[in-house]
């Protein structure tokens, strides 16, 4: 069955970035710019109208086709690149898409899109083709790759810096190959961070899903002295990309009291439990010191993606509503082409 994790990865996103680099993240939100769209068709079929992206079981090799209809409600005509993209997942959970000119290693390099440059017309709306293409060796598991527009003009933000507005529409095609696929998340590398006003601290962690599906884990952190829990937090991660590994922060609701603590970190809900756990004391300034050091747990690939930096000339700006899941860091994944 196919994984609906992905619930609502039709997504619009307005970034500030240095050297107008595209941005290696993307949000939910409404069509910004006067641009949207959503899917259609698959294999000729008419999908329902609240259809937000692509999400289909097929085994490898295999290919299929989609098409879907991009809108602009602005009162100019609108050139716009249409690309196929990789995924990875943010700091805080969530699909991100990274930039079109990023190189493709995972499932964005299935994606064909029937055409790269278009001019959207006034008040218009356009059909856009895509074929997908599974390839021979595709590993069971989810894939995600994305489908993205973006106007080939970008606007300047300010003049006195490199600074550009940059307007992407991007839409998840999720494939799902067919096979023994495990779940699987780890947790690694503690880290505690106190807050400089005194208020509440940070526990970092490393999150890395090294199965083969998306998953969301529950992740549950506890101060505990000689056996006994002093205070405790638990949150649901947003959905972790196969492949990948992000670094949680998960800020307290409260002020830690100083004192000498075992503080550990547990994964549930995605594979065998994952703990990682840390000695430390906190002194009646708010001072850390740390008995020990938790070492990395890589996702079991070979190589990493660079995603794009985002590195202003003073600050860069990010704007966006999110209305779903957000979408930093990438390891490629695992797939033949």
């Amino acid at each position: 069955m196919v994984s609906r994790l992905l619930t609502r990865a039709l997504v619009i996103a307005v970034a500030a970035v240095a050297a107008a680099a595209a941005p290696a993240t993307a949000v939910a939100a409404p069509a910004i710019g006067g641009i949207s769209a959503h899917p259609v068709t698959l294999d000729g079929r008419a999908l329902p109208d609240d259809t937000a992206f692509i999400a289909v079981e097929r085994p490898a090799p295999s290919q299929f086709t989609t098409s879907i209809e991009v809108s602009n409600a602005s009162d100019r005509a609108i050139p716009v690149r249409i690309a196929a993209v990789d995924t990875t997942t943010s700091e805080n959970g969530g699909t991100a898409f990274l930039a079109t000119d990023s190189p493709r290693s995972g499932a964005g390099a299935w994606i064909s899109p029937g055409r790269q440059a278009l001019t959207l017309g006034a008040d218009s709306t356009t059909r856009l083709d895509f074929k997908v293409r599974v390839p021979v060796g595709a590993e069971p598991g989810d894939h995600v790759g994305g489908i993205v527009i973006e106007p080939v003009r970008r606007v300047r933000l300010d003049s006195t810096a490199d600074i550009t507005r940059i307007v992407r529409v991007a839409m998840a095609v999720q494939v799902t190959v067919p096979g023994k696929a495990s779940r699987e998340v780890g947790v690694s590398r503690l880290r505690f961070t106190r807050d400089e006003a005194g208020g509440p601290p940070t526990v970092s962690v490393q999150l890395a899903n090294t199965g083969a599906r998306l998953c969301r884990p529950a992740l549950t952190a506890t101060f505990s002295t000689d056996g006994r829990v002093r205070t405790s937090e638990r949150r649901r991660v947003d959905t972790l990309l196969p492949d990948t590994a992000v670094d949680y922060a998960l800020r307290w609701s409260r002020k830690v009291p100083d004192g000498t603590y075992d503080l550990q970190v547990r994964t549930e809900g995605c594979g065998a439990p994952s703990a990682v756990h840390e000695n430390l004391t906190i002194d009646t300034a708010g001072n850390v010191r740390v008995a020990s050091a938790t070492p990395a747990l890589e996702p079991r690939v070979t190589g990493r993606s660079d995603t794009i930096q985002l590195i202003g000339l003073g600050a860069v700006l990010f704007a966006a509503a999110a209305t779903g899941w957000s979408l930093a860091r990438r390891r490629p994944r695992r797939s033949a082409r």
